[in-house]
């Protein structure tokens, strides 16, 4: 016999209850209320070749005033690199990011991009040669 699940569920006073319907009912809750106090602020980009061929595992890392590295993403099957919490950087402060060469490349444009992080979101694309 197939097997399933059921929406109908009953709590330890015997009601019952549509248990998809109490977590969407929920998740709608927590939306309504830390919705408007979430800010996205990610720092990404694309990697990719002069051919325009996304370049997959490169490695970006974000560097701090003191050319420490601050973070580091890898970038997906797109070539895309996310930074998603950048909660523990300095506002009006002026950060680098820049793209380790994977083997095969000799160098990428820019080298480096600098920014001022002010709490907004930043996009910084690689080409690499």
């Amino acid at each position: 016999m197939g097997k399933h699940i059921t929406t109908t569920c009953h709590d330890p006073s015997g009601r019952s209850f549509n248990a998809a319907q109490l977590l969407l009912d929920d998740l709608q809750a927590l939306q309504a209320t830390f919705g408007g106090q979430l800010k996205p602020n990610p720092i990404m980009g694309f990697v990719s070749s002069a051919a325009n061929t996304p370049i997959y595992g490169a490695t970006v890392n974000l560097m701090g005033s003191a050319k420490t590295v601050a973070a580091s993403a890898t970038t997906d099957s797109t070539g895309f690199y996310y930074f998603a919490d950048t909660s523990g950087l300095a506002g009006g402060v002026g950060y680098s990011a820049s793209v380790t060469l994977p083997k095969g490349f000799k160098s990428s444009t820019p080298g480096t991009q600098t920014f001022t992080w002010l709490g907004s979101s930043v996009v910084g694309n690689f080409v690499l040669y």
